[in-house]
């Protein structure tokens, strides 16, 4: 069933053209790990982004609907033998706000795809293309440019041959930079 979202998601355009490649701030000693044994070091956010756009689908009779996306770079890591760069993709997520005012200080919880309503969450590490699930983002108290979110998420990186690294779950505390008059603009030119 996730095959048939992915390929969904892809023609429908989700994500970006580059796939969440964007290249992560380099550090002088990337974090190494042993491929067996994945742990919070290997999957350290670094400052993310917070985005939102009015998506719609007419094929498949999605109306204009207000979305937001998280990007969420990774410190780099080694893996496999080599640095890795990656970040991990969260597009199309349905808060069911008008406004960005309106994410402050609540709590958001998500099913897992491919239940409808799940966040459209990936990563590439090793060539492959994994799930992220995320199941739940509590966001802080938002300050000009700046917002904290807590996020639950699971990756899947047996789905595409990254065995060793397994489902692991983990707990973030991330900070959202965003663009409050570009998300409040969008908001606006939805509600009309």
């Amino acid at each position: 069933m996730r095959w048939f979202a992915l390929l969904t998601s892809f023609v429908l355009g989700c994500g970006s053209e580059d796939h969440g490649l964007t290249p992560a701030p380099s550090p002088t000693n990337p974090v190494a790990v042993t491929p067996t044994q994945p742990s919070a070091a290997m999957f350290k956010p670094l400052p993310s982004r917070l985005t939102s756009q009015v998506f719609e689908n007419e094929f498949l009779k999605i109306p204009p609907t207000l979305v937001f996306g998280i990007e969420l770079p990774l410190e780099p890591f080694n893996y496999g033998g080599r640095e890795t760069r990656t970040e991990v993709r969260l597009d199309h997520i349905r808060f069911a706000v008008t406004a960005l005012r309106e994410l402050a200080g609540r709590e958001f919880r998500f099913p897992v795809n491919p239940s409808p309503g799940y966040i459209d969450g990936s990563v590439y590490v090793g060539d492959a293309h994994d799930p992220a699930d995320v199941t739940r983002i509590k966001f802080g108290s938002l300050s000009g440019g700046k917002l904290p979110a807590e996020i639950d998420i699971q990756f899947d990186f047996e789905y595409e041959g990254n065995d060793e690294l397994g489902k692991p779950h983990f707990t973030w505390n991330v900070m959202l930079d965003l663009d409050p008059k570009a998300l409040e603009k969008v908001a606006e030119g939805f509600k009309k």
